[in-house]
């Protein structure tokens, strides 16, 4: 509160639909006086500008409006609105940027949006494809760039394009690294990291763990001659690696892995939690999977509520960047609670979960009904525990329907969860005495014939 002056409440609803009102009767109102405006009024008025446009779509326009006519001088402060309030005003900056396509800007813009976000994630895999259109970077800048740019494209859910960067990047760095180990050996291992990472999405298990096995003996190799240089890259590597073991079946190799993560990041985050506590809430998260998978429960369960912890203070404090990884969390903790016959308990977490993602998924479907799908089903099977049939049928009908036409257009697969998407449909049909849908059943059995998991003539 400032001297004599109560501090407005926030939103403020009334204001925002003043604002709205105004601005049908004078549309580029709000254009015009950004151009005169002074840089904290500006922010103020993006500020209001992206609460309204929430509710009014004059505001919307508006916004958008601004951001076409001023992108240079108000690209700095969208990027920092975007991180306090979400949506809309980053993909409104992205679709700016595509019109006024300027590499010069894109890498300050780049240089700006954070590695976690949600919000940006169209305005980073814009600008990162402006980036790469200048052609006279080296062969080093054009190879981070193409790191930037498959990320990016992943997070969108773009995952062949997100292939096609990363093995740019690969090839690049690997004749760097030939030429001159001492100075591009680490770079090529974040970008076989990366590509594990990528190829492990489209269902390459056996590439993806050829790549991170490469990445993993490069950085052990680095760590032991500069351990403070090296030893978190270690630890991302090994983490990754422990997840493509599992995806093979391995499973007493991805937990040695996953275990030798832990170890480093809770080391790493005792010195420094700022910078280091969410990598081991990913790790924890990843060995409760572990631990779980050689039924280990009650160990899996101590994990998975550790990552869950540290995560919903993360998203508390930057719901932003870490809301997705909450979801994840709580996604795993319901199996674990489910597993030790905590049902009641498991149906909150997953709901909680569920709740998560469809509010992602709505503003990014590519990115996150996947992930909604998989909750559904576990939703499912909370709910079927619980004798709640009908709840639990329209949940696995819910995920089948969102996740189905991703899944005919190849543009994501995972074997084992779209069998086990199918097997839980007609189990969950059986319990509510209800025949599957026919069509529903011919189309994912089509998918899962396309994709190997099983044969045309299998029943």
């Amino acid at each position: 509160m400032r001297a004599g002056w109560i501090a407005p409440l926030e939103p403020d609803l009334l204001g925002e639909a003043l604002v709205a009102n105004t601005l049908h009767g004078a549309p580029r109102l709000a254009s015009d006086l950004l151009a005169r405006a002074d840089a904290p009024t500006a922010a103020r008025a993006l500020t209001v500008l992206t609460r309204g446009s929430r509710h009014h779509q004059v505001c919307r326009i508006a916004l958008g409006d601004a951001l076409d006519q001023h992108l240079h001088r108000l690209a700095g402060s969208a990027i920092d609105i975007a991180q306090q309030l979400g949506d809309p005003i980053g993909v409104l900056l992205a679709a700016a940027l595509e019109r006024q396509p300027d590499p010069a800007l894109a890498r300050a813009v780049l240089s700006q949006v954070p590695q976690h976000t949600v919000s940006l994630r169209e305005t980073a895999a814009v600008a990162a494809t402006q980036a790469l259109q200048t052609g006279g970077e080296n062969a080093s800048e054009r190879a981070s760039l193409l790191v930037h740019q498959s990320i990016r494209l992943s997070e969108l859910g773009r995952r062949e394009d997100a292939l096609t960067a990363i093995d740019e990047a690969v090839r690049i760095r690997r004749a760097l690294a030939e030429a001159r180990p001492d100075a591009f050996l680490p770079d090529l291992a974040a970008s076989l990291n990366n590509q594990s990472g990528r190829l492990s999405e489209l269902g390459r298990r056996e590439d993806a763990l050829t790549a991170i096995d490469e990445a993993v003996n490069v950085y052990r190799a680095l760590a032991e001659a500069r351990p403070d240089a090296f030893l978190p890259d270690l630890a991302g590597s090994l983490n990754n690696q422990s997840g493509c073991l599992s995806e093979l079946g391995r499973r007493e190799d991805a937990l040695t892995a996953i275990d030798e993560a832990v170890r480093i990041r809770r080391a790493l985050a005792e010195a420094r939690p700022d910078a280091f506590l969410p990598d081991l809430a990913m790790s924890l998260n990843n060995q409760s999977g572990r631990l779980s998978e050689l039924g280990r429960r009650e160990d899996a369960l101590t994990a998975i509520d550790e990552a869950a912890s540290v995560y919903r203070a993360l998203a508390e404090a930057r719901p932003d960047a870490f809301l997705p990884d909450l979801a994840a969390s709580l996604n795993n903790q319901s199996g674990r609670l489910s597993e030790l016959g905590r049902r009641e308990d498991a149906l909150t977490a997953i709901d909680e979960a569920v709740r998560i993602r469809r509010a992602l998924a709505e503003a990014r479907p590519d990115a996150f009904l996947p992930d909604l799908a998989m909750s559904l089903n576990n939703q499912s099977t909370s709910l079927s525990e619980l004798g709640r049939r009908e709840d639990a049928l329209s949940a696995i009908d819910e995920a089948l329907r969102l996740v189905l036409p991703i899944l005919e257009r190849g543009h994501y697969f995972l074997p084992d969860a779209g069998l086990r998407l199918v097997q839980n449909y007609v189990t969950r049909c059986q319990e509510a005495e209800r025949p599957p849908d026919a069509e529903t059943i011919r189309r994912m059995r089509a998918v899962l014939v396309a994709a190997g998991v099983i044969a045309e003539d299998d029943q």
